[in-house]
């Protein structure tokens, strides 16, 4: 009489594959999950784009299935400015931010539109925050100096440059602000840091055209510093 292995066969995995679930269950003496970092996702132009966890902060976009490093540039800023306020991104924000030091942490919660640029201002700026505590629109310009320089791309490297030789007033001449106390003073009196990006131009037009002290701040010139070719 021959007796068929199949049913014994198909027993001994029935049991391990319970044995196994049995023994995957936590238990007390279990360690913790860890969560990983997360990224922050959305769609430009049906193309799935990220920005990668801190304190790497980088922007990628997928290219057929592969994640590559791009730069940042004005519009793909405004498509994640948009996307990530839009409701039901709270959670996503929620769980980025929970990899974020508390005090630069703080600071990006301030803004809601504008807080994709608070992001990369943080993590790419360091040496600046407290000045963008201090004058937290001035974030909104730092963040789009590619676009009111005409240079591209964000050249955080050359801003963090400009700011250890100048400090303050060497950013603001560097942005095309006034480099005194009244665009400081200006941009400290508004009532919410979530500039609209249209109105950047505008207000600097105006910055320019108030009065301005006649005393200056004394600033080592820009023009010098870019002469001794500041790092992009």
């Amino acid at each position: 009489m021959i007796i068929n292995p199949r049913p014994a066969n198909a027993l001994r995995r029935a049991s391990f594959i319970l044995g196994t679930a049995r023994n995957s269950r936590p238990s007390r003496h279990s360690p913790k999950a860890v969560a990983l970092p997360l990224s922050l996702h959305w769609a430009h132009y049906g193309v799935r784009h990220r920005i990668t966890a801190w304190p790497d902060v980088r922007l990628e976009k997928n290219y057929d299935g592969e994640w590559i490093p791009i730069r940042l540039d004005a519009a793909l800023l405004e498509s994640a400015s948009l996307e990530l306020s839009r409701p039901g991104h709270e959670t996503h924000w929620a769980c980025y931010l929970g990899f974020v030091p508390p005090p630069e942490r703080e600071f990006i919660e301030n803004f809601e539109f504008n807080r994709v640029s608070a992001l990369f201002a943080a993590a790419h700026c360091p040496a600046l925050l407290p000045e963008l505590r201090r004058t937290p629109v001035l974030t909104v310009f730092l963040a789009e100096q590619f676009e009111l320089r005409d240079t591209g791309s964000a050249a955080w490297a050359q801003l963090d440059a400009v700011y250890e030789r100048a400090g303050i007033w060497g950013v603001l001449e560097w942005l095309g602000l006034p480099a005194t106390t009244q665009p400081l003073h200006a941009l400290g009196e508004l009532d919410s840091p979530d500039l609209p990006r249209r109105f950047l131009e505008r207000l600097r037009a105006q910055l320019w055209q108030a009065p301005q002290p006649q005393a200056q701040i004394a600033r080592p010139a820009l023009s010098t510093l870019f002469a001794e070719r500041i790092a992009a």
